[in-house]
């Protein structure tokens, strides 16, 4: 189903739309936000919509796919996959009256497709945005501004997509105050360069999965994984942990790779006097 219906909406989905899309994906959103920051647009109104995919309006999404499907049987056979029941995790089978299954291959697109109505309404309003799956940023020069786009594509969402807002999640701020597929963006002191960081969420999930990974006492020595150089053991544990604290050092600089650096310093692999333990030997 998926392999009909994509190349029959996939061109006409707008370019600031990036998830579940070919080509595209959170690298590229995070692209174009960078774009929109740097060209002065210092204000995000960060919308997040409440537990979309169980509100998906079924008679919304047969008419919009119906504007470009003529196949009666793929409608209604969409259909039948809408409201098939839910099975519970007690046995009990529930019926849906809205709402599509998630974790299925056409889920990603039919979210693309009730979105677009979306994507389209924003584009036809001249505003900046970048949207990945139901997270939604859209870049206006001043606070004033972003509070009334704010109210009216809360009015847009209630009343033509039936759709609600987090209103929890959802606020006007700086970029570098929005959580945004992990990572914040904010402009360098010279004001030419707009640099991405982790967000603070992101950072608290990173050191707790460290703490996971690495507790704090070492029992027993860790075992390395295989393959590993027979010869020199402790040269291929200090090189893995090196490129692992260089990684996180590049995307997280600051106390997640000091964290990093400093447990898999607890492990121990030999080194020589002077040098790091993440360093190469």
């Amino acid at each position: 189903m998926l392999q009909v219906l994509e190349p029959i909406f996939e061109p006409t989905f707008h370019s600031s739309s990036h998830g579940f899309r070919p080509a595209r994906g959170a690298h590229t959103a995070i692209a174009e936000a960078k774009e929109y920051v740097g060209d002065g647009y210092g204000v995000v109104v960060d919308i997040d919509l409440s537990k979309f995919f169980d509100r998906v309006h079924h008679q919304r999404l047969l008419s919009r796919l119906g504007q470009k499907v003529a196949d009666s049987r793929i409608l209604k056979l969409i259909g039948r996959m809408l409201k098939a029941k839910v099975v519970m995790p007690d046995g009990t089978r529930v019926c849906t009256d809205e709402g599509t299954p998630q974790g299925g291959p056409l889920s990603p697109l039919l979210s693309n497709v009730v979105l677009d109505e979306f994507d389209k309404e924003l584009a036809r309003r001249g505003l900046r945005f970048v949207r990945y799956a139901d997270d939604c940023n859209i870049f206006v020069r001043s606070e004033r501004a972003g509070q009334r786009v704010m109210g009216s594509i809360r009015k847009f969402l209630q009343r033509r997509l039936r759709l609600l807002v987090n209103e929890e999640k959802s606020k006007v701020a700086r970029p570098d105050e929005i959580h945004f597929l992990g990572f914040r963006l904010r402009k360098t002191k010279e004001r030419t360069k707009v640099a991405v960081h982790v967000s603070n969420r992101t950072k608290e999930r990173m050191d707790a999965r460290i703490r996971e990974l690495t507790p704090r006492r070492i029992v027993r020595p860790m075992a390395l994984p295989q393959p590993c150089p027979q010869a020199f053991p402790s040269r291929w544990a200090a090189g893995e942990a090196g490129a692992a604290v260089s990684r996180t050092k590049s995307a997280a600089p600051g106390t997640a790779a000091l964290s990093l650096e400093w447990r898999f310093s607890a492990v121990g692999a030999d080194r020589p006097p002077g040098r790091p333990s993440w360093a190469l030997v």
